[in-house]
């Protein structure tokens, strides 16, 4: 070969390389976001021209189960254990898809594999604990959970998981205590939400309980919901006015097995039969209630009315950042306002919703006031108007929103 053809040839390799490197980036970008359907285009990039990148199958793997591909996970995640078995998270990961897909005792089997690897890690022990629960092992559960908050003792999930524990061996006085102690350490600890919400139901407090399952699903989308197809769960709202949030939570899976259908079947007999004692409001994104009305032909047709609320345009979106700023006691210095107000801008109409509207600004608030914390980090001495000043440098870069 020739030093022509040589240097053509590695000039070739370092383009490859970087295009594979920057599918990489965007794929990681897209699932940190939550844009799961465009990580898995670009780990299909990554894995075009590298088969073997067991972090590419990894992250395409996770992709899949966060859209509840269980099949198409799994091959993933089984693809790297096969590339590298002393992968840190491989078994990990794949006793945890298998678990989710009700593959128990595989998942038993891939978890003890994983704390072979990595006996330190309480991940593997709380997931081990929650695939005991699913076998009604209480003891194996609880044994895992001692054992995770031994490695990490303030670890939220492991409280929780250790809650469900007590509510299944019948002490729900302290799986309440419990629960209480997971959401102290972590207030967005979902499976801490499924257990309070089992726990409000059995006491009545329907709409509480609900709304504990509703925010369980949105913090962690393959959390468990298994009670809430129980039909006394929507017996007890009769005589009274029943408001579900992002109910659409409730059809994610849309297979039949999916709970959701069940408990929308559920809603449509109540509906039906006392329809007197049954006020019934559910809520959400436009696109997803579409989805979720569609979910059964009969759910529909019960709903007589339909209200719509836009999505906030940009100058409100900076509104709602500008207030945020206020209610911190943070000063906008000169030109952040306008470099903030085009941040918002860049958002195509359609995408607004997509990254929820107000909960998008807190997102972006939040980064924000991290970006000048951590500059204010490397100032010798700083005074108070330093410390309420924000400045354009603190504003996120212009990949915070992921485009195509």
């Amino acid at each position: 070969m020739s030093s022509c053809q040589i240097s053509r040839l590695i000039f070739c390799m370092s383009v490859n390389f970087r295009k594979r490197n920057d599918f990489f980036k965007r794929g990681r970008l897209a699932f940190e976001a939550g844009q799961f359907e465009k990580a898995i285009h670009a780990f299909n990039k990554v894995i075009e021209w590298d088969p073997h990148d067991a972090n590419a199958h990894t992250f395409r793997g996770l992709s899949h189960r966060k859209i509840r591909n269980f099949e198409a996970a799994l091959k993933d995640l089984q693809e790297v254990v096969r590339i590298d078995p002393s992968h840190r998270v491989g078994y990990l990961n794949l006793g945890c898809v298998q678990r989710d897909a009700g593959k128990i005792d595989e998942a038993l089997e891939s978890l003890n594999k994983a704390e072979e690897g990595d006996s330190e890690n309480p991940l593997v022990f709380q997931n081990r604990a929650t695939a005991y629960i699913l076998k009604i092992n209480w003891e194996g559960g609880r044994s895992d959970c001692e054992t995770a908050l031994a490695i990490a003792p303030e670890g939220a999930a492991a409280y929780a998981i250790l809650a469900h524990v007590h509510l299944g061996t019948g002490e729900q006085d302290l799986a309440e205590q419990t629960v209480a102690r997971a959401l102290e350490l972590d207030p967005e600890e979902a499976e801490a939400y499924r257990v309070r919400g089992i726990i409000r139901c059995a006491r009545d407090d329907l709409e509480n309980g609900i709304a504990d399952f509703i925010r369980a699903k949105e913090f962690n989308t393959n959390v468990q919901l298994d009670y809430l197809d129980n039909p006394e769960v929507l017996n007890k709202s009769m005589g009274g006015v029943l408001f579900i949030d992002e109910a659409y939570s409730l059809t994610s899976r849309g297979d039949e097995k999916d709970f959701g259908l069940e408990a929308i079947g559920t809603l449509i007999k109540g509906m039906e039969d006392k329809r007197s004692d049954l006020v019934l409001i559910v809520a959400g994104y436009p696109e997803k209630m579409r989805q979720f009305l569609q979910a059964n032909p009969g759910i529909k047709s019960r709903f007589s009315k339909v209200i719509r609320f836009n999505d906030y345009s940009a100058g409100e979106l900076m509104a709602i950042f500008e207030k945020m700023c206020r209610e911190h006691a943070y000063e906008l210095a000169d030109n952040t306002k306008e470099n903030a107000l085009k941040a918002f801008e860049a958002l195509k109409p359609e995408e607004v919703g997509f990254y929820g509207n107000g909960r998008g600004v807190r997102n972006y608030f939040e980064l924000t006031i991290t970006h000048q914390a951590n500059r204010l980090g490397e100032l010798k001495e700083i005074n108070t108007a330093q410390l309420v000043e924000i400045r354009p440098e603190d504003l996120p870069k212009e990949d915070f929103w992921v485009h195509d």
